[in-house]
C-alpha cells in the first residue's frame, strides 16, 4: 500500500475513533489487498452499535 494511501487511511480512522457509536472500522478492496493504483479509491466500512443521529461525510 502506498504511503500516501496509508496516511489517508490513518487520518480517516483518527477522525472516526472519537465517535462512541463506531465499534469497528474495516478496510477492504484493492487498498486492503495491496493492489491499489493511483486511480483507486479507498474502501472503508464502519460498524456501529446503533443508528446514529449524527451524519458525517468524509471524502478522501
Amino acid at each position: 500500500m502506498a504511503t500516501k494511501n496509508l496516511k489517508k487511511i490513518q487520518e480517516l480512522v483518527g477522525k472516526l475513533k472519537p465517535f462512541k457509536e463506531v465499534k469497528a472500522i474495516y478496510l477492504f478492496g484493492s487498498a486492503a489487498k495491496g493492489k491499489a493504483t493511483p486511480l483507486s479509491d479507498i474502501d472503508i466500512c464502519t460498524i456501529t452499535d446503533k443508528a446514529s443521529e449524527r451524519k458525517a461525510k468524509f471524502c478522501l
